[in-house]
C-alpha cells in the first residue's frame, strides 16, 4: 500500500509538472512550496527603495518576476550596500542571493559567483546645470582638483573616483542624500550611476547636467555564493524565461522608459 501511494505522488506531480509548462508566469505564484531571499539595498532609487510602507522598484519588480518563474516565495533581506557583508551573510545563510545593483568585476568574482547580466549602466559626472561649461573645463584640465566631488560609499563609482579624480570625494549611503547636498551647493559635482542620476531628475526637481559620461561600463548581476551552481543555473533559467516572455521589458519600461536589450550573456 505504501508503494502504491508514493507511485501515485510520483505520478501525479509528473502531470501537474507537464499540464503547467505552457501556462503564464503568474501562474506559478500559487504553487510556491519554496522560499528565495534577496539580500537588498533599500535606499537606491529606482532599483529599491521604500515608498510610504512598501518596497518598490526595478529590482523589487524583477526578484518578484523570478519568484514567480520558480515557483518561489521571495523574501526580501535588507542591508545597507556593502559586498563584504553582503558575501558574509551569504556564507552564513542569512540570505540566498544578493539582488542589489551590485556590479560584476573581477575583484569581486572572488567572493560571489554571478548570473547572466540583468542591468547596464555607465558612470557620470554630474554637476549643478548652470556650472557645466566651467565645471566640463575644469574636469578636463585638473580633474576636480581642489573640488568636492560625491560618490556612494563601497561603489565601483568610488573606486573609480579614487583612481581617476583629485578631488576631495565625500561617501554617501544615499543617492538621494547626494543628490540633494549637490542641489544645496554643498558639492561640486557627484559621480553616480546614469539609471539612478535620470530617476531622480525625473523624481526631484533638480537641474543637473551631466558633463562628463561613459566613464566606466558596467554590468549588474545576482550574485550566488561560491559554489552554488544549483541556485546559479535556476536563477538564469528565470531570467531567460522572464526576458523571452517580454516580463523584464515590462518592468524596465515601468522604471526606465524605453527599453534597451537585456545585456547579451
Amino acid at each position: 500500500m505504501k508503494i502504491m501511494k508514493v507511485s501515485f505522488f510520483v505520478l501525479l506531480t509528473l502531470v501537474v509538472m507537464f499540464l503547467t509548462q505552457g501556462l503564464p508566469i503568474a501562474w506559478a505564484e500559487v504553487r510556491a512550496t519554496e522560499t528565495v531571499r534577496f539580500i537588498g539595498n533599500f535606499d537606491f532609487p529606482p532599483f529599491a527603495f521604500k515608498e510610504d510602507s512598501d518596497m518598490v522598484g526595478f529590482e523589487i519588480d524583477l526578484g518578484k518576476a523570478i519568484g514567480r518563474v520558480m515557483g518561489a516565495k521571495v523574501d526580501w533581506v535588507p542591508m545597507s550596500f556593502d559586498p563584504k557583508v553582503y558575501a558574509a551573510a551569504l556564507e552564513k545563510n542569512i540570505a540566498d542571493a544578493v539582488l542589489s545593483s551590485l556590479t560584476i568585476t573581477p575583484e569581486r568574482r572572488k567572493d560571489f559567483d554571478f548570473t547572466y547580466p540583468y542591468f547596464r549602466t555607465t558612470l557620470a559626472i554630474t554637476a549643478l546645470n548652470k556650472r557645466k561649461e566651467g565645471a566640463t573645463l575644469q574636469f578636463r584640465k585638473r580633474k576636480f582638483e581642489g573640488s568636492r566631488v560625491g560618490v556612494l560609499k563601497r561603489t565601483t563609482g568610488e573606486d573609480w573616483g579614487r583612481k581617476n579624480l583629485k578631488a576631495t570625494l565625500v561617501a554617501y549611503s544615499s543617492a538621494v542624500d547626494m543628490a540633494r547636498d549637490l542641489w544645496e551647493k554643498n558639492l561640486s559635482a557627484i559621480l553616480i550611476d546614469e539609471g539612478v542620476l535620470n530617476f531622480l531628475v525625473s523624481r526631484y526637481p533638480y537641474d543637473f547636467a551631466i558633463i562628463s559620461r561613459d566613464l566606466d561600463h558596467e554590468e549588474y548581476g545576482i550574485a550566488v555564493k561560491k559554489g552554488n551552481q544549483k541556485l546559479l543555473q535556476e536563477l538564469n533559467a528565470a531570467l531567460e524565461k522572464i526576458d523571452a516572455a517580454g516580463v523584464y521589458d515590462e518592468i524596465y519600461n515601468r522604471w526606465f522608459g524605453p527599453r534597451r536589450r537585456l545585456p547579451p550573456h
